[in-house]
């Protein structure tokens, strides 16, 4: 059976992964207290098998093995979504195929995290982030990108660093125990001089002692493994034609 939440934090525990660690940081960030954003949980047989978030129209799914994959599908089709977010098994389970994959990494962040975040200008950041994006990939309204992630940042469930000649960092997801880095941009005159590793480092050095996770593409992947991190999976997007 499948509830809604309300008024109460989804149960995920403390070992969390890449999905979890989103689904548990938006409801630090906002709880649910907004229309945007609608937690549900799955039991079977009194026990916790499914979480589902849905930001906006994007759900993010952290599942068990002896969920119910067919109520889920099904709930799924109820409730409405334009993208999904989920380990590849879970999508493959589902039944969705044409989703795009990305490597999982993780790091056991050993930093002291003597240091404090700065302010950053968030107008700036986003240019910097998406100088560089594929052209034929629009990138998101500035509006809705800034409000979401000052907001974050106000309510510590996010971070960003940045130099302002050569590039900046977002740790968009962070949990008393996790963070996921959604976005590390080098400018291209700025690019080949370690500036990226750097960004990393000050990024930790605002995450100390938690597990932080990142999903990318395999070219970009071998950077992060560089820094630290190790691949430990697949995570899977599946996006409505």
């Amino acid at each position: 059976m499948i509830t809604l939440l309300e008024n109460s934090a989804p149960v995920l525990g403390e070992n969390l992964g890449f999905v979890e660690t989103k689904i548990l940081s938006n409801f630090l960030a906002y709880k649910t207290a907004y229309p945007f954003l609608t937690f549900w949980q799955g039991k079977k047989n009194e026990k916790i098998t499914s979480v589902i978030c849905k930001f906006e129209d994007t759900v993010f799914l952290s599942v068990s093995d002896d969920s119910d994959y067919n109520e889920l599908k099904d709930f799924l089709e109820v409730i409405g979504f334009s993208s999904i977010q989920a380990e590849v098994s879970v999508l493959e389970r589902l039944g969705f195929s044409g989703y795009s994959k990305y490597v999982c990494l993780k790091l056991q962040n050993a930093c002291d995290g003597n240091k404090k975040p700065h302010a950053v200008n968030l107008k700036r950041l986003y240019d910097i982030i998406f100088e560089a994006q594929d052209k034929n990939l629009t990138p998101p309204e500035f509006d809705g990108w800034y409000a979401d992630l000052s907001h974050r940042i106000r309510h510590s469930t996010a971070v960003a660093v940045m130099e302002e000649t050569s590039g900046g960092a977002i740790a968009s997801h962070i949990t008393p125990y996790s963070a996921v880095i959604s976005g590390v941009r080098v400018l291209k005159e700025s690019r080949g001089q370690g500036k990226g590793t750097l960004l990393i480092k000050k990024l930790l050095n605002l995450l100390p002692g938690k597990t932080v996770y990142t999903a990318t593409d395999c070219k970009t992947a071998k950077f992060y493994i560089k820094c630290g991190f190790n691949p430990i999976g697949e995570i899977g997007v599946f996006t409505k034609c």
